[in-house]
């Protein structure tokens, strides 16, 4: 009875004492982090969510549970102690040994375009018999921008390349700064601004300068009106043209022209209207706008491009795209053919929009589907 009684206080006291450590310790050299494993994807790629927990102490931690939300438009491949409600809740479970780290990779893949977040992270641990539970929050900075994924419409981009020979053919070619081809030897009449002092201070032969690629001064210029006539708003077809653009864009970029966006939908990495120019950058600043763009907040049509979009007498090619035959985007690209523009009107293809054009706009009018 008595070696009973003394083996209960010592159960008694070792429970209050892990309990009393487990309170007290068991953040003490807890480390642990999310992330994504990619800053930019395109929609349609996988990528992973990266989970790191380390327990940098000599006290063993039965169960530490690292919770996280993140969009509900990733869509993860393991299940496995999450929900979707309005959010994506992500709950883990981890056992750590002493000065034990575990590296979780948990896949993913976005179902739509955009910049997705993941802004902090709860760790719950509890003691060595897992009765009492202890919480706390840790800050997360990890985002991944989404650019959309491409529509491959290439008879549409024949038909396009078609429109704008000409104009190209005629157009003067200058270097574009942003380009590097390689470097050659000086040559009398080589601008300055040209040579490449640091190849040129490795040799003892005459300078280097650096060669550039060249790109057509005429650039192709698109614009998008996300304006809808219907009540129920089509983000699908939207999302065609968004994707449509994304293609064409790249495809006119690597040829050597440049590219533009202009269109009345927001930008919602910004706040302010989506525009983007591969004069002023590269081209991933142009799929970071079109990534951003939000088909649901628009702009009034007639004040944002009437003033745009003319002149625009150093364009090879002027693209309206729109979700329908919208009147007064058909009065823009009549306007162009005015003034003698090479002018193309860019729809999803249903059979109503065929009848709304109509006249001399049906032969420069294209239609894109999924």
């Amino acid at each position: 009875m008595i070696l009973l009684i003394v083996f209960g206080f010592i159960a008694l006291a070792f429970f209050m004492g892990q309990r009393y450590l487990y309170s007290r310790f068991w953040t003490r050299g807890l480390t642990a982090s999310v992330a994504f494993a990619d800053r930019e994807l395109t929609r349609g790629q996988s990528s992973e969510v990266i989970e790191i927990v380390e327990n940098k102490k000599w006290l063993p931690l039965a169960m530490v549970k690292v919770k996280f939300q993140a969009p509900r438009e990733l869509s993860f491949t393991s299940g496995k102690g999450s929900s979707v409600t309005d959010q994506y809740y992500r709950n883990d479970i981890f056992h750590l040994k002493a000065m034990e780290r575990i590296t979780r990779r948990v896949q993913f893949y976005p179902k739509k375009r955009g910049m997705y977040e993941i802004g902090s992270m709860d760790l719950v641990g509890a003691d060595l018999f897992l009765i009492d539970q202890f919480v706390t929050q840790l800050p997360v900075s990890t985002s991944l921008l989404v650019y959309p994924e491409e529509l491959e419409c290439t008879d549409l981009a024949r038909a396009l390349q078609t429109s704008i020979g000409t104009a190209l053919t005629n157009s003067p070619l200058i270097e574009d700064v942003f380009s590097f081809r390689g470097i050659r030897e000086y040559q009398p009449g080589d601008p300055m601004k040209t040579i490449n002092w640091c190849a040129s201070a490795k040799t003892e032969e005459d300078l280097l300068v650096n060669v550039r690629e060249y790109v057509s001064r005429r650039p192709v210029r698109f614009y998008l009106n996300l304006t809808d006539a219907h009540i129920r708003h089509r983000e699908d077809e939207a999302e065609v043209l968004i994707s449509a653009i994304a293609y064409l864009g790249r495809l006119f970029f690597e040829q050597g022209i440049h590219v533009s966006l202009r269109t009345n939908a927001v930008n919602s990495l910004t706040g302010g209207p989506a525009f983007a120019s591969t004069e002023e950058g590269d081209y991933s600043d142009f799929l970071t706008v079109l990534a951003g763009i939000d088909p649901a907040r628009t702009l009034p049509f007639e004040h944002h491009f009437n003033e745009s979009v003319f002149p625009e007498e150093d364009a090879s090619l002027l693209c309206f795209f729109s979700l329908f035959p919208d009147p007064e985007m058909l009065e823009l690209v009549e306007k162009g053919l005015n003034m003698g523009a090479a002018v193309a009107l860019i729809l999803p293809s249903r059979k109503e929009d065929a009848e709304a054009v109509g006249g001399e706009l049906m032969q420069y009018t294209y239609y894109v589907e999924e």
